[in-house]
């Protein structure tokens, strides 16, 4: 069974490539390989970025919702993976 490091590590990182090709795709690359950014986008990710969550808008909020929602998804998975019980043991919780 995976750690639940991992699992979450492994969410993160899809979350993390989800965000870097949108980014990728909102820049353009030139000759040489390098990528440039529109200066309205490097503003507002910058304001983002200097942004306590609460303050940011509801847009932005659900953004990261969906990624922590992802998250407790993998928890749940990992800690149902994990509980097994016997039929005394149920009994006895269910008391």
């Amino acid at each position: 069974m995976k750690s639940l490091l991992d699992i979450l590590a492994a969410d993160s990182h899809v979350s993390w490539s989800i965000w870097m090709r949108h980014m990728f795709s909102m820049g353009v690359k030139d000759e040489s390989g390098n990528v440039k950014f529109p200066a309205n986008l490097v503003d507002d990710w910058t304001r983002q970025t200097n942004t306590r969550y609460e303050d940011l808008t509801t847009e932005e909020k659900s953004m990261h919702k969906q990624n922590a929602e992802s998250a407790l998804g993998e928890i749940d998975n990992f800690i149902s993976d994990a509980m097994v019980f016997t039929h005394d043991e149920i009994k006895k919780i269910r008391k």
